[in-house]
């Protein structure tokens, strides 16, 4: 993952803007250890912290120019796509002197402005600054993979990858005790707000444009939904093995070491059997807690067994996740209730002793109905026109009006689902 920051308004900036990006882009050196990069400009200034995968060499720095010097941008994700789009822009007449999809995306905008959006297959927030218009146009991949956070300072709208960024006096503000209150019922709250009702996150599937004259504007481009089929096909299996094994291929570009996540689950395993296919050499990471019953390690040994592939597990001790779990709660900006965090934390640190990119099983569970409280989220539970849009929550009043009841109804609802008596 990369980082960046950026602040634009009124030209000029000023100093303490650009003093404001380097400091904020700091922060996110965390998510960005290979370079560093700023660029500042008539009513722009942009920061930039990388992690390099694909053309690791200095061609990829950013903020990158356009070949025409009109546009910069900022750029967090992957384009899997990219080899394609970049053949369409050279039979064009489009020279590239990269092989990042950084420059791939930033010419397909510079050729098509949002519309290339329409063509992009990966997971992306980046931001590009208009040289010409002093314009800011930003988006976020459908699925929001990746984070874009915001926030409108009077006539000023300062942008990030992490809410952190923002650390700065008066930022944050009070807390937002309605997204308190969608936190303790939904586990997370549900952009675009954040618990500092200052800060926003673009949705997913959204873009932003933003220009001193014409303010702020937000809208979205792509609105995926999950259509169940009403009965099963007979080349479902088929359809969904390929889907699969077309997305793993498609996630395998890098030009740095490269492995994966391996549980003892299903997800996991199909990832790496499906990965290996295509590299014999991959290595799999697992983690588990040395207690009867807190540890998948075995599953996930014989599973690596069974490929062929390496295997790297790691056995968490009691008093080594004390140590670090302030730590870990530091990485987070936002209360997240989900304890496999903490475990996830050790796993991303094992295998990056070895590798710099790790495929897993994320997103599965969300799909194919993993756990009951992805079954909760019908009809009657939320509302069947609200179930994948949570940034259209009815807003919550109060409890003090009566609405503890309705509260407490999704909690007993998981408490039954897990055999729990909910009293």
């Amino acid at each position: 993952m990369c980082g960046f920051s950026g602040v634009t308004g009124p030209a000029p900036l000023a100093a303490a803007e650009g003093t404001w990006v380097r400091d904020a882009t700091r922060l996110l050196a965390h998510r960005g250890p290979d370079d560093e990069g700023h660029y500042t400009g008539d009513g722009v200034a942009l920061g930039f912290r990388r992690l390099a995968i694909v053309d690791p060499s200095p061609a990829g720095h950013q903020p990158m120019a356009s070949a025409d010097g009109r546009y910069r941008i900022v750029f967090n994700g992957e384009i899997y796509n990219a080899p394609a789009l970049a053949r369409e822009l050279v039979d064009a007449g489009v020279t590239l002197d990269s092989a990042c999809d950084t420059e791939v995306l930033l010419e397909l905008f510079a050729a098509h402005g949002p519309a290339c959006l329409d063509r992009l297959r990966g997971m992306f927030a980046f931001a590009v600054w208009d040289t010409r218009d002093r314009t800011l146009f930003a988006a976020r991949d459908p699925f929001g993979i990746k984070p874009f956070l915001y926030h409108r300072d009077g006539s000023l709208l300062r942008f990030a990858s992490e809410k952190k960024a923002f650390s700065r006096p008066g930022a944050h503000g009070p807390v937002d005790t309605a997204a308190v209150r969608r936190y303790l019922t939904l586990q997370f709250v549900p952009g675009p707000e954040t618990l500092s009702p200052a800060i926003r996150v673009l949705p997913p599937g959204h873009h932003l444009t933003f220009s001193a004259d014409d303010g702020l504007k937000v809208r979205r481009y792509a609105n995926p939904a999950l259509r169940p089929e009403s009965r099963a096909t007979p080349d479902r299996a088929r359809r969904i093995r390929d889907a699969l094994a077309d997305s793993v291929a498609a996630h395998l570009r890098s030009d740095v070491p490269l492995g994966s996540f391996l549980s003892g689950g299903v997800d996991s395993a199909a990832v790496c059997a499906l990965a290996s296919a295509h590299r014999s050499d991959l290595q799999t990471f697992t983690v588990g807690f040395g207690r009867d019953g807190y540890s998948e390690i075995e599953h996930a040994l014989a599973t690596a067994d069974a490929l062929g592939l390496k295997a790297n597990p790691y056995v968490i001790g009691a008093d080594e996740f004390a140590a670090h779990l302030p730590g870990i709660l530091a990485q987070f900006d936002e209360p997240f209730a989900d304890a496999a965090a903490v475990a996830l934390w050790f796993l991303a640190r094992e295998a990056r002793k070895q590798v710099k990119v790790v495929l897993s099983g994320e997103g599965a569970d969300e799909l194919f109905g993993g756990y009951h409280v992805y079954r909760e989220t019908g009809p009657g539970y939320l509302g069947a026109d609200q179930v994948y849009a949570p940034a259209e929550l009815p807003s919550i009043s109060p409890l003090t009006d009566g609405s503890a009841e309705d509260l407490a109804e999704p909690l007993r609802r998981r408490a039954a689902a897990a055999g729990l008596d909910p009293v």
